[in-house]
């Protein structure tokens, strides 16, 4: 089970406690993130070779994949890289915004920028933010997820940080336990790129997203006209491209399905997982 951008493994434990009844639940804080290691890289290759390392460390010739976002990123080319060995495949809110219809030239500007928020944000990650206390930080995310329960925004708080360098007693400053370099990943990523993976998934694969995700990807991508929307026929196309799909629209939750409704995501995937089951009474 694998988390987005900015976020750590246990961001989805209501999901994980939903089905771990019947499954041996693994959620990893991806590199750059959580307590895992933050070396500097994160190529989209470096993910899919941790993940396979994973794999073979716990001796698992198969498994079942679940991937928020940039998990859902991750997971995708994994299922389509070996295909042979999953079983299904849950992919919330992972398969990228909506298209952006733009000139060319303009293309080439947006490309331009990303590269130099990426030299920014390199920049950034030398002098991390620095939040007065891990409350503090739970306000942040209640504030850029308003549909955050009080309860769980606590939590993720704590995992979600670690002690500022040089904190001392009774003063407890946090900063977010994550490399923002981690965002380059997604630099030079084309949808082009990623139907040639989608169509190489050949495992039952569910695509859970949230009524309201449009809210976050037009703000993501602030331009003229852009509401966050998918284009006529977009959505069915990258579904098509994966094959055996089932589509479940979660509503009141956005792009950050697992904080907005936890309880409803963990359904769907236990729902999912337990189809076989469900249909043989067992």
């Amino acid at each position: 089970m694998l988390h987005g951008l900015r976020d750590v493994g246990r961001s989805l434990l209501h999901t994980a406690s939903a089905i771990s009844d019947q499954f041996f639940c693994v959620m990893p804080d991806l590199r750059g993130h959580g307590k895992s290691y933050k070396p500097g890289a994160y190529a989209i290759t470096h993910y899919l070779m941790d993940l396979r390392r994973l794999q073979q460390a716990l001796q698992l010739p198969r498994v079942s994949l679940l991937g928020h976002s940039l998990g859902g990123h991750i997971v995708c080319r994994y299922a389509g890289l070996f295909a042979a060995e999953i079983d299904r495949l849950i992919v919330v809110d992972g398969l990228g915004p909506p298209r952006r219809e733009m000139p060319k030239a303009n293309e080439m500007s947006r490309i331009a920028a990303q590269l130099q928020a990426a030299i920014t944000t390199a920049d950034y990650a030398t002098n991390p933010r620095v939040l007065p206390s891990v409350e503090e930080a739970a306000n942040r995310l209640r504030t850029n997820n308003p549909r955050l329960a009080v309860d769980w925004a606590a939590q993720l708080a704590q995992w979600g940080t670690t002690p500022a360098p040089a904190s001392t007693p009774p003063s407890q400053p946090v900063s977010w336990a994550f490399d923002p370099r981690a965002q380059e990943i997604f630099l030079g990523v084309s949808d082009a790129v990623n139907l040639n993976y989608w169509r190489a998934i050949t495992a039952p694969t569910l695509i859970v997203m949230g009524s309201l995700g449009h809210e976050y990807w037009s703000h993501q991508f602030a331009a003229d006209g852009y509401t966050g929307h998918f284009l006529p026929g977009e959505l069915e196309e990258r579904l098509n491209a994966i094959g055996d799909t089932q589509h479940v629209e979660i509503p009141n939750a956005g792009h950050q399905v697992h904080y907005d409704q936890p309880q409803q995501l963990a359904l769907a995937t236990r729902n999912f997982l337990y189809a076989d089951a469900l249909q043989t009474g067992q």
